[in-house]
């Protein structure tokens, strides 16, 4: 696709595996997975699910990992929106267009080259760095989005994870993962691969909820982009930033304001999903929900004025080839 050539691997079966410690459950770490100190500390428990935290970069995740099993379990049927009549669908296009118009500004140096997303859904970036003038590629575990989005916008998605194919190094001008890379169960090993995938002078992006961020540590355990377990980790901008200058990039940091997820962090933090309340507190919840919800743009505002958004944006670029 694209003039790429993407090879798939053996199946993640004939791939050696830890040795599960509970039943669900992975190995637990003894060290943090991202910058591999042993300084840890409990950070909130959720049972069954625990999460520790790094005392040496502050990366927060989920120790021990759920296996495929446990994990698929909290990936409910649905997850994409696949109906094109739904107004969900026109909500991923319409804020995924918002985030690539966003960082076409810091990419005006890049000629318009191959753009690869991971983790691309129904393929909302596709679409919009498609319009900007790139060839895209994307990459969609859910085979059902990826048909959805191949299908209907016409956008080539592999099906798997990067580990699943073989890929050309030096492939992309820029590879972006927008709120895929808290996803991730590997995502130090991930990212060293995407290095070697990237083009001299090309960019990788990176945007991911803030562990930072005022409503992070406003609602703590409470705070809505935990979503545990299905986002294994939690970074922050300078965690991700000096990983990339220890894999030869030069780390940009850019704005940590999101309208959407802004929102969501704060009524979804003071409004969780809580099955089997009576009808007159359903009333009363929706009416302070649909307040709250109107408000939190502004709230928004206010947190990332601070410096501390909702989510961290960090452009990784490759020094361009020797001349």
């Amino acid at each position: 696709m694209n003039g790429s050539t993407w090879i798939p691997l053996p199946p993640p079966s004939k791939r050696p595996a830890p040795a599960p410690a509970a039943p669900g459950f992975l190995a637990a770490a003894t060290g943090c997975p991202w910058c591999g100190s042993r300084v840890l500390e409990s950070f909130v428990d959720r049972a069954p699910f625990h999460l520790d935290s790094c005392r040496t970069c502050g990366v927060a995740f989920v120790n021990p990992q759920p296996d495929a099993t446990l994990l698929a379990e909290h990936y409910p049927k649905g997850y994409y929106a696949t109906d094109p009549r739904s107004r969900a669908v026109r909500d991923h296009l319409r804020w995924k267009r918002y985030d690539v118009s966003r960082l076409l500004p810091h990419l005006r140096k890049l000629a318009p080259g191959r753009w690869l997303d991971v983790g691309c859904g129904i393929g909302g970036v596709l679409v919009a760095a498609k319009r900007a003038g790139f060839g895209v590629e994307g990459v969609e575990l859910s085979a059902e989005a990826a048909k959805f989005g191949t299908e209907r916008f016409g956008v080539p998605i592999h099906i798997g994870a990067l580990d699943d194919f073989s890929i050309a190094p030096e492939s992309y001008s820029v590879i972006s993962l927008f709120h895929v890379f808290e996803h991730l169960r590997d995502p130090a090993g991930d990212l060293e691969r995407m290095v070697g995938l990237l083009r001299p002078g090309g960019a990788l992006v990176i945007e991911s909820p803030s562990i930072e961020s005022l409503s992070a540590g406003l609602f703590g355990d409470r705070w809505f982009h935990l979503e545990v377990p299905r986002h294994l980790f939690h970074f922050t901008s300078s965690a991700i930033a000096r990983r990339f200058e220890e894999l030869g990039l030069r780390a940009e940091r850019l704005g940590s304001h999101h309208a959407a997820h802004g929102a969501a962090s704060l009524f979804g933090s003071l409004f969780p999903p809580k099955p089997g309340l009576p009808l007159w507190r359903k009333v009363v919840r929706r009416g302070a929900y649909l307040a709250t919800k109107a408000l939190s743009p502004i709230a928004a505002s206010v947190e990332s004025a601070t410096g501390r958004g909702s989510v961290l944006r960090v452009i990784g670029w490759k020094p361009p080839a020797a001349r």
